[in-house]
């Protein structure tokens, strides 16, 4: 069995699997100089590459300053147990930047503990003791957030503490990778964290030295590399037809790319021809993605996102470049117009505009609110409603109808209970359908085949399953509005 060259999502560890980012990397390279390297800040979506980028960078450039260099990749996610004090929050960066000297096993770890334990400073004693000697230290901080949120390092003076010495050590930077603008996470934390104004102004240097570097989507090309070549490399290609299905399914977004070509991949090397139904899970598999990304967004921005989906015309404007930043969305340039990032997001997105719930944060159950476009929506449950209700009852009418028009006395009662069946599955069918919020012609037709099936059933038992299926039906229609229509706020 072939390894899937597409199962590499958490953080690309062979460069050969890396792709496209050449502008990125370029840009690290510039501001990352041997003699005098710049702290850079690393903003990005969620999975959109941040540490797969480090990781490379790490990788392809290292040899670049010099053979004693210590290029330091540093998990705050992995080693958060280190960020709940500024001791070994010191300490663990101390061991990390001895463990990354050319040489260095983790056999010397228990030694390095020992040695540096209850040095809060000896980090600034190490990085001297390096640059004096020409010996260049970058350290990569992913997910970085973490840190910036701890009470204990934002209170203790840790980040005063970087900055220093990432402004005064020419052979010393730091990175940091974070899922939204520094300045808005050290906000936060002063915040909720009750910083006194003074420590406020010591701490927030740390990031006014940090110019941002945004990771975003990837080109049109650098997307159909990712999704053709690892596939012919391994000699099971994709064919046009999956290659599109795919791009529909991640546009633009890496992380969406590599699991849709996952999911196509293994099926074909199983051999099943059945290879598009999982792009439907792979759909289900990133809605809690989706969702996370939607909530995050204030009301302003919602809108407008909205209106992209929608293909309406939009002005540049901050909430605009602020969907753009998140990778939300990208400039098309033949239509000069915006597009969601792929247009499986974009079909998520005008599903889930049914409501217009504030996205503050407040998530009360029973502060709940109607939006303007769900009043519409109302009318056509209504009208839907009305229609199926009244095709009950005019079954048996126009069963009798068709009786005495053509004489079938025979096959009357079974055209009454095909007639009766078929008004009461108007109800399952159509809330089925909203229930799903999928207008797609592959899932209609699998709900009328459904539907028939259950007609049949209708048809064999008799006629005293008519009203249990029309009662069913009809609650579950009413309930489908009543959840989808009246949401709690988000």
């Amino acid at each position: 069995m072939i390894l899937n060259p597409y199962s590499e999502v958490a953080g690309i560890q062979h460069s050969e699997m890396f792709f496209g980012r050449g502008a990125d990397l370029q840009a690290l390279r510039d501001v990352l100089t041997p003699t005098g390297a710049q702290c850079v800040s690393l903003v990005g979506q969620r999975k959109i590459g941040k540490t797969s980028l480090m990781l490379e960078f790490c990788r392809r450039f290292r040899r670049d300053y010099g053979p004693n260099s210590r290029l330091v990749y540093f998990d705050c996610q992995r080693h958060a147990e280190c960020c709940r004090s500024v001791q070994e929050f010191f300490e663990r960066l101390i061991e990390e930047i001895r463990l990354a000297e050319p040489g260095a096993s983790n056999r010397n770890r228990s030694h390095v503990v020992e040695k540096t334990a209850g040095i809060d400073c000896g980090l600034g004693l190490l990085l001297e003791r390096l640059d004096a000697a020409g010996v260049v230290t970058i350290v990569f901080f992913d997910e970085f957030d973490k840190a910036v949120a701890s009470g204990e390092l934002i209170s203790g003076g840790t980040f005063g503490i970087l900055r220093s010495l990432g402004q005064h050590l020419p052979r010393f930077a730091w990175v940091t990778s974070t899922h939204r603008y520094l300045h808005a996470l050290f906000e936060e934390s002063f915040a909720a964290n009750a910083v006194s104004p003074i420590r406020q102004r010591s701490e927030s240097d740390f990031f006014n030295i940090a110019p941002t570097q945004v990771v975003g989507l990837f080109s049109v090309k650098e997307a159909q590399d990712l999704v053709c070549e690892p596939g012919v490399r391994v000699g099971i290609p994709f064919t046009e037809n999956e290659q599109a299905a795919i791009l529909r399914f991640g546009g633009r977004f890496p992380y969406f790319l590599q699991r849709a070509a996952f999911k196509m991949f293994a099926a074909k090397e199983r051999g099943d021809d059945q290879c598009f139904d999982l792009l439907e899970a792979s759909t289900r598999e990133a809605t809690p993605l989706w969702n996370g990304y939607l909530t995050k967004l204030s009301q302003s921005s919602r809108e407008i996102l909205n209106l992209v989906v929608n293909e309406k015309p939009v002005s540049a404007s901050t909430e605009m470049e602020l969907l753009r930043d998140m990778s939300l969305v990208y400039p098309d340039s033949k239509s000069n117009s915006y597009r969601p990032f792929s247009e499986s997001f974009g079909s998520f997105v005008r599903a889930d505009s049914m409501t217009s719930a504030d996205l503050s944060g407040n998530r009360g159950l029973l502060d709940k609110t109607i939006s303007v476009r769900s009043v519409s929506r109302w009318g056509t449950y209504l009208g839907l409603l009305i229609v199926g209700a009244a095709m009950i009852p005019c079954s048996s009418w126009l069963a009798g109808y068709i009786q005495w028009k053509t004489g079938w006395s025979g096959y009357w009662n079974d055209l009454r209970l095909l007639i009766r069946g078929a008004a009461a599955m108007d109800f399952v069918a159509i809330s089925a359908l909203l229930a799903r919020k999928r207008t797609d012609w592959e899932f209609s037709g699998r709900a009328a085949i459904v539907a028939c099936l259950v007609l049949f059933g209708v048809y064999v038992l008799g006629d005293r399953t008519v009203p249990i299926a029309s009662a069913a039906g009809f609650a579950v229609l009413v309930g489908t509005a009543a959840v989808t229509l009246i949401q709690p706020k988000k």
